[in-house]
């Protein structure tokens, strides 16, 4: 049985690769159009910053925080102030009993509120995140559609030296990403929204 060769198999191929190569080589970009990419990046931080709906909603759900805020801290200055009427009273009256179950009763009562509220902000949030993030994918997906692009990929288009935190630096410099150019889509996507 004759086996042929590896250079017999490998030519072909090869030749194969190359002609299809060329065949599918991109071709230059006419007067002020883009050249059809199959992979395309998109900034989504951008986006939802500039999604008008999402940064309004936002504001006002950090309203609603600061409010709560403000409450929590009279609550707590409120349990402060009946922790120093206990201590004034005499140990064991009456008085120091009453003001002990009282204590107790308004710190739950400020405990609840607190734990509500950090619930309701985490539940709005979530939503928001949700619908901003399926409008905003629509509009991708639809700019892709109409453009054959096939995958686009979430990057961050902010340099690391404008992080400010150690996280923001960690997370810049562990992303995928690391070079681009001309395949960010984030400015024509942004026309899109609003």
């Amino acid at each position: 049985m004759n086996r042929p060769s590896a250079h017999a198999v490998i030519v072909p191929v090869l030749a194969l690769l190359l002609g299809y190569s060329w065949a599918h080589r991109p071709q230059a970009a006419g007067q002020g159009e883009r050249p059809r990419l199959d992979l395309a990046l998109v900034d989504m931080v951008k986006l939802f910053n500039a999604d008008k709906d999402y940064v309004s909603q936002r504001e006002e759900l950090q309203k609603e925080v600061a409010e709560a805020q403000k409450t929590l801290q009279e609550k707590q200055q409120a349990l402060l102030q009946l922790q120093e009427e206990g201590r004034k009273a005499k140990p064991n009256s009456e008085e120091q009993k009453r003001i002990g179950e009282e204590l107790r009763q308004k710190a739950r009562d400020a405990e609840m509120f607190r734990q509500n509220h950090v619930n309701k902000v985490l539940e709005t949030e979530k939503a928001l995140n949700i619908k901003t993030w399926r409008t905003i994918n629509e509009r991708i997906q639809r700019y892709a559609d109409d453009r054959g692009i096939r995958l686009v990929i979430r990057y961050t288009s902010q340099p690391v030296e404008d992080s400010k935190t150690p996280q923001e630096v960690l997370a810049l410099i562990n992303q995928d990403v690391v070079y681009q150019n001309g395949l960010d889509v984030t400015e024509d996507i942004l026309q899109t929204l609003n």
